[in-house]
């Protein structure tokens, strides 16, 4: 299985694709005006404690303040694998809490008292940053958990004897009184020596940012995560990366002498020089475009369909043109096949689809009816293997009886979709604007309004051109029908920079029209 990794450099942006196989399987980007904080830790301040729902508001000198749960605290929220980035099977777990039951907020953390914090989630829409008192630090070799006493090994190390290896480095390494440590996939093919100075460096950071921490007298951030192309090099030392191409000299230089120091002799790093755009000649724009779409289609001709709502994501399956393959002399064709064939290839692009948009919470998928258990059970494993090599955590549930399946998925940031796009300031992000139709309609009952309560004299109507056009053509003769039966005289206006639902009708008075129209127009909601 080919894995690379190809980066683009731009003067505010750098973009990065992991392709398997040529396949796009994972983006990030990130842009000079919004860096990412995960991983960076700070000096924080209560600003708040919330007993009702058991969290306290932080002051960590960013826009937002930070949410801190007591879970965060105590070490019950997520799973120490979440903490520090990797799935690990643990050697020696954190010692039994001496106290039963739960521990409160408010005995925790008081109003205005200073904490050593660091970022595990980043803001998402309205919501400020995710924080945690429980530390870690990711090293080349291993990731240091200064504030948690836990020794563990990352289960994508699955060579037993590999595994018993790092497990016996594990516990002869010098690690302080209570703090702990996770060895990496990489640590497998390391010395003692190298492992041990990795893990010295790493002390020797979380000394420094205690040092920060005491000499600080306001909320500010201590140690800011390596950028983005340090963070994804590092991790695909772990991932049997084989080749990385990028665009930048400097940057190239950088990455190669990264690479070099850490031993890593099968990873080609190579400077792409071609006049072609980068993500544009290996086909990535192209990718990143589908995935902003609300269709994706599969290659056997049916397609995918997400939905975004505010609970959920919703994701529906579709036959589209893939109508199965011509039967054979004598033989009937089978639908149960062709839904089959749409379902599978669908499992394996949406689990692609979640990883490429970064898409978490609740997701509903509604896979094509099918009269066979074992085909169903088919889509399942399918879609559980797709979603193996996720880094994020995922719950998948079987399929129900109505052909659904459920599932969470974690995310640490927004999605692709909330990065790239705004909300539409015609629609106002719902999608879906009133026809031409209902708009006129609209009008036509406010004058219905006006010769019923017994109205006269002259009015005016302004709204979209659109509009008026339907009240003067398509709608008149209601329109002249109901002004014959009273005794308003109305003047239908054009508008050009009206929207198309906005509308105001108001009796004319002497003056200028534009300084009317500037008066009486409503503001839009």
């Amino acid at each position: 299985m080919a894995k690379e990794i190809i980066i683009n450099v731009e003067p505010t942006e750098k973009r990065v694709a992991v392709m398997t196989n040529g396949v796009l399987e994972e983006y990030y980007f990130e842009r000079s005006e919004n860096l990412r904080i995960t991983g960076n830790i700070y000096r924080a301040r209560v600003v708040k404690v919330m007993p009702g729902i058991q969290a306290a508001f932080v002051n960590t000198g960013l826009r937002k303040n930070g949410f801190l749960h007591v879970s965060d605290i105590t070490g019950e929220g997520a799973p120490i694998e979440a903490l520090a980035g990797e799935e690990l099977d643990e050697i020696k777990p954190a010692a039994p809490r001496r106290h039963k039951g739960h521990r409160l907020i408010e005995d925790l953390v008081k109003q205005d008292e200073d904490l050593l914090v660091q970022v595990v989630k980043e803001s998402i829409g309205t919501k400020g940053p995710r924080l945690s008192t429980n530390i870690s630090l990711p090293g080349r070799y291993l990731v240091l958990l200064p504030t948690t006493p836990r020794l563990g090994i990352s289960r994508r190390v699955t060579d037993r004897a590999a595994r018993d290896s790092l497990r016996q480095l594990a516990e002869t390494l010098p690690v302080p009184s209570g703090m702990g440590l996770i060895m990496r996939t990489y640590a497998q093919e390391r010395t003692k020596r190298e492992v041990t100075r990795d893990l010295q460096a790493l002390i020797t950071l979380w000394e420094e940012i205690q040092a920060r921490y005491k000499a600080a007298k306001k909320p500010t951030v201590l140690h800011n995560e390596t950028e983005l192309l340090t963070r994804v090099v590092r991790d695909a030392l772990a991932e049997e990366v084989d080749r990385i191409v990028i665009d930048s000299r400097s940057d190239y230089r950088e990455l190669r002498s990264f690479v070099s120091a850490s031993g890593a002799t099968g990873i080609k790093v190579e400077l792409h020089t071609a006049r072609t755009p980068i993500f544009e000649a290996y086909g990535i724009d192209a990718e990143i475009e589908k995935a902003c779409r609300r269709r994706i289609w599969l290659k056997c001709g049916g397609s995918i369909v997400i939905e975004r709502t505010e609970a959920m994501a919703t994701i529906d399956v579709n036959t589209g043109r893939h109508v199965g393959q011509r039967p054979g002399p004598g033989q009937h064709a089978d639908a149960e096949d062709t839904i089959l064939t749409t379902n599978l290839e669908a499992a394996v692009e949406v689990a692609r689809q979640l990883k490429l948009r970064n898409m978490g919470g609740l997701i509903v998928i509604d896979f094509i009816d099918m009269r066979s258990r074992t085909n169903q059970r088919k889509i399942y494993s399918t879609l559980l293997a797709a979603l193996k090599d996720d880094k994020a955590r995922t719950t998948v549930l079987p399929i129900s009886k109505l052909g659904l399946v459920e599932m969470t998925r974690e995310r640490d940031k927004e999605s692709l979709g909330e990065e790239h796009f705004g909300e539409c300031p015609y629609c106002r992000g719902t999608g879906r604007i009133k026809q031409v139709g209902t708009v006129s309609l609209e009008v036509q009952r406010a004058l219905r309004k006006l010769v019923a309560l017994g109205s006269a004299g002259e009015y005016k109507v302004c709204a979209h051109p659109d509009v008026i056009d339907r009240l003067r053509n398509e709608d008149a003769p209601g329109v002249d029908k109901l002004l014959k039966r009273s005794n308003l005289i109305v003047e239908f206006l054009p508008i050009t920079d009206y929207h198309l639902e906005e509308w105001h009708c108001y009796p004319t008075q002497a003056g200028d029209l534009e300084e009317e129209l500037q008066q009486m127009r409503p503001p839009r909601e």
